[in-house]
């Protein structure tokens, strides 16, 4: 068994440096998105921070003062604001990544670099649920929050199971 010319050994090495280069750049563009998300992510969890740890208390038993009433109407555009962040997150970041996981097998290879930003986008919407509802959000409906609109779920379902209760 004999190597080829020179040309055919230097045209497979240039295959494999080009199917390199072509990973890397897709880990280097996950990393990236997945750092944005993580940092989008955080901002809202502040946010909605914010929104529990404000001061509704009534000075009166009686009725809610002007004050009061402005506070409460303050942390329902705060919620809107916070709820309309998430989405945005999930049309363009996340959205983005998925575009850059066309399959399982390409998840495991990067999910290390993943991970991070699904799960702090998964505790921000858990956050948000849990101060609307105050209840855990569910598996089916963080699902939704992970899918793009022709429902293709971001991440893995163990990220999910980890995080959402499950309706057995």
């Amino acid at each position: 068994m004999g190597f080829g010319s020179r040309d055919e050994i230097v045209s497979v090495f240039d295959s494999f440096r080009e199917e390199l280069d072509a990973n890397n750049d897709r880990r280097e563009r996950i990393i990236k998105l997945s750092r944005e998300i993580t940092i989008l992510s955080k901002r809202t969890i502040f946010l909605l921070h914010r929104i529990a740890t404000s001061d509704n208390k009534q000075d009166t038993p009686d009725a809610a003062t002007d004050k009061e009433r402005n506070t409460q109407s303050e942390s329902d555009d705060s919620l809107v604001t916070a709820e309309r962040k998430l989405q945005e997150i999930r049309m363009k970041p996340l959205k983005q990544l998925a575009l850059d996981i066309p399959s399982q097998s390409v998840y495991w290879q990067h999910e290390k670099s993943i991970t991070p930003g699904i799960q702090e986008y998964i505790e921000a919407v858990s956050y948000m649920h849990f101060i609307k509802t105050g209840q855990l959000i569910q598996y089916e409906e963080m699902k939704k929050w992970l899918s793009d609109d022709s429902g293709v779920l971001v991440g893995s379902i163990h990220q999910l199971s980890s995080v959402a209760t499950r309706n057995l």
